[in-house]
């Protein structure tokens, strides 16, 4: 059996009929379901306590770890481990469905630390990381169609439905580690659609997605892989005006938000086009985009990457890849950005790490319009997760090509990062309310954003 079968062998199916194991969800509202049945997982820290165990995927997560996961900007109280075991506990009895049995084996204890198996079939967020994996290994081996299959199983894991971002995560709780894993997990579900789609034009499928890529474009109007991605699409169409419209409505959004204008690659590919170059519209390697225009190709760390169980997980304690292992361009941007959006709302004292850091990269990137202008406007609005995203892509070209400025980046960026906070932020309690058979919501509901009164 070719690894192509074999992996398709592996694609999920419907889940168990009956009797199995439930169903856990992280990747919108955190949520378990037995044979259909939705479970009461309680109040919001067991099911924080339940989204930490699952973000392992397998592996062990002590008690201590676990207090800072439930307790991140306050100090514990006195009895905390006392009420992580009795969160632990009152989690078994929920996901056995009653069964106390299934409970233990579902949520075991050893040695001081609890974990939750890694399943790919039931957990979505295993299912998704394992999916996004092979479709990564697949494309490193010229596989593009096989790529974008099972790119599309990974995306699936979110309820996606092919045009329209998908379900926000780890919906129903909040923290700083739930607030930096959930923009984690927002970033690589960008990363995977962006490769599935440039996957996609590979095979010259453009008709079939350009309509996803102009849905992706509406909230991401900054993004210039995401403009490539049109460009192409609407050029290979037969559609030349609409490729350079989509470069002439970058470039004016570029220069009313960053007052900076579209990197060299994008400008390159405006100008094949108008020239009417043939070789774009050929399928195959020799189409696609530059590797400078999409420079996140290495892999990520995920929470399964950290290989001391003890210390949580690579993701979960917003410790991206080190010294020892060799800095990932892309972890280490995605550390910047938020340690820089987080000194724009609390502003450090000087000399300290972060404002050093700040200092740093505005010294780095001084006469780069477009990075200055990136930066004045995460400043502006540290809140909002597309600012996040351009300052990170704007970093990981430089990071990559400068070692001693990623070096230096990475002492001062705090390896465990502050939440970056909304603005404003309504709480309410509220008597669970049902439209059918759909739970609306429950308990306490925290709705986040900018509000004007």
């Amino acid at each position: 059996m070719g690894p192509a079968r074999a992996r398709r062998a592996e694609e999920p199916g419907q889940g168990p009929a009956g009797g199995g194991p439930p169903r856990l969800s992280v990747l919108g509202v955190v949520e378990a379901r037995l044979d259909g049945r939705l479970l009461d997982l309680g109040p919001p820290k067991p099911r924080l306590l339940l989204a930490a165990l699952l973000a392992t995927e397998g592996q062990p997560v002590t008690t201590e770890r676990l207090i800072e996961y439930v307790w991140p900007d306050s100090e514990p109280p006195a009895k905390a481990r006392a009420s992580v075991h009795d969160y632990a506990s009152d989690l078994r009895v929920a996901l056995g469905g009653g069964k106390v049995e299934l409970g233990r084996r579902l949520l075991p204890r050893n040695n001081g630390a609890y974990v939750i198996a890694r399943d790919v079939e039931n957990i979505d967020l295993h299912r998704f990381n394992h999916y996004r994996r092979l479709a990564k290994a697949a494309s490193g081996a010229g596989e593009s169609a096989e790529s974008v299959r099972l790119g599309r199983i990974a995306l699936a894991s979110w309820g996606w439905q092919s045009i329209g971002w998908a379900t926000e995560p780890l919906a129903g709780i909040s923290g700083r580690w739930v607030e930096n894993f959930r923009l984690s997990l927002c970033d690589e579900l960008r990363e995977t659609l962006l490769a599935c789609l440039q996957g996609e034009l590979l095979l010259s499928r453009h008709n079939q997605v350009i309509a996803e890529i102009t849905d992706l474009r509406r909230t991401h109007p900054l993004d210039e892989r995401v403009a490539a991605l049109a460009m192409m699409a609407n050029y290979r169409a037969g559609r030349q005006d609409e490729a350079l419209h989509v470069y002439t409505e970058i470039h004016a959004a570029l220069a009313d938000e960053i007052a900076g204008e579209p990197g060299p690659e994008l400008r390159e590919l405006q100008q094949r086009i108008l020239r009417g170059d043939d070789t774009l519209r050929a399928a195959g390697p020799a189409a696609r985009l530059s590797p400078a225009s999409n420079p996140d190709e290495r892999r990520r760390p995920t929470m399964s990457d950290d290989p001391n169980p003890n210390r949580g997980t690579a993701e979960a304690t917003g410790r991206e890849a080190g010294p020892d292992a060799g800095l990932d361009p892309a972890a280490l941007a995605m550390r910047v950005a938020v340690s820089l959006a987080h000194a724009s709302q609390d502003q450090p004292e000087p000399g300290a790490p972060v404002a050093r850091l700040v200092q740093l990269v505005h010294t780095r990137t001084a006469g780069d319009v477009r990075a200055t202008g990136a930066l004045a406007r995460l400043a502006r609005r540290p809140d909002k997760r597309n600012a996040l995203f351009l300052v990170r892509d704007l970093l990981v070209p430089l990071l990559a090509a400068d070692a001693a400025f990623a070096a230096q980046a990475d002492e001062l960026a705090p390896h465990t990062m502050p939440a970056v906070r909304d603005r404003a932020a309504i709480s309410m309690r509220a008597r669970k309310i049902d439209i059918g058979k759909q739970v609306v919501f429950e308990e306490e509901v925290k709705v986040k954003g900018n509000f004007s009164f």
